[in-house]
């Protein structure tokens, strides 16, 4: 993904991400429905792609330590860990290491934490400190990222629990953010029906991307789903409109008989959430795993060390 969506090589040969870039290749999205936009990213031989339509991130760019306006491979490493670390995931290692149980760790005790995480993420599970064979990177991915931004200059500041909770926080927020302003193309604070159906195809598994697609172009409306709107509204305490629930059933009506497909609309919905993180044994399993692999590696005799 990293040297798919980098367009920047230093004359040392490692390759890097801009600003751009990097909301390429993290935010999903296909080109607004009534745009004449092409899809982001190119391979050899392709057009070389365009912006994303929307602000650059001024969050994003806390991943650039160096101040250098891009971004490194460790950088990178590092934002799509974070991005892959459900709440809970991080709370159970941050306690793990927070020995005298104060709701904050120093820098040394993070950096083992981020490693455990990595362990857990497809895209930083193969690269030992955030290395990559076959490419140029100038430091591992712990001595990269938030250190400074978390930790201080000197690195002795402590980082609080909450704190770190409610960036993860804000950094998926951001992300829909900046997908919402890439459909509002316009500028007006909306988006087209066929354009949020876009939004929620572009999680889906990759095997069944045309099919969905297909069904989407294809949509002449179906029926208003009162059950549907029902349940969301006690579940997720949130109100939706009859066009947007028609736009969902018909994507994921399999066999068209007005049902909707729950299986596969579940499986987008966990997409959005899981893309990134993908962890190497599922449930409980990789849970005990993980706590294995914390109790093997790090323990207070080390600390002393």
């Amino acid at each position: 993904v990293f040297e798919y969506f980098a367009s920047f090589k230093t004359p040392d040969g490692e390759v890097l991400l801009t600003p751009a870039d990097l909301m390429r290749a993290v935010v999903p999205v296909f080109p607004p429905s009534e745009s004449n936009r092409v899809r982001e990213g190119f391979l050899r031989r392709e057009t070389v792609p365009r912006e994303l339509h929307c602000a650059p991130s001024r969050f994003f760019m806390l991943f650039d330590t160096n101040s250098d306006g891009l971004i490194s491979f460790s950088e990178y490493i590092f934002f799509v860990t974070l991005l892959s670390i459900p709440e809970s995931s991080f709370s159970v290692a941050f306690k793990m290491f927070d020995l005298d149980n104060n709701g904050q760790i120093d820098r040394e005790e993070f950096k083992k934490v981020m490693g455990l995480m990595r362990a857990q993420n497809r895209q930083g599970a193969g690269h030992r400190d955030g290395r990559r064979f076959g490419l140029k990177v100038a430091e591992p991915v712990e001595n990269g990222g938030l250190l400074e931004y978390f930790f201080g200059k000197d690195g002795r500041t402590c980082l609080q629990h909450e704190r770190f909770v409610q960036f993860l926080r804000d950094l998926h927020e951001e992300i829909l953010r900046l997908e919402f302003a890439h459909y509002d193309y316009r500028s007006c604070g909306i988006v087209s029906a066929k354009d949020f159906a876009l939004s929620l195809v572009a999680s889906a598994d990759i095997r069944h991307i045309s099919k969905l697609l297909d069904r989407l172009w294809k949509s002449e409306g179906v029926s208003t789903k009162k059950d549907f709107q029902r349940a969301s509204s006690q579940l997720c305490g949130i109100s939706i409109t009859n066009n947007l629930v028609d736009i969902i059933f018909h994507v994921f009506d399999a066999n068209r008989d007005g049902n909707l497909s729950s299986d596969e609309f579940v499986r987008v919905l966990q997409g959005r959430e899981t893309a990134s993180r993908i962890p190497r044994e599922p449930g409980l399993k990789g849970l005990m795993s993980c706590c294995a692999n914390c109790a093997k590696n790090y323990s207070p005799a080390k600390r002393l060390l």
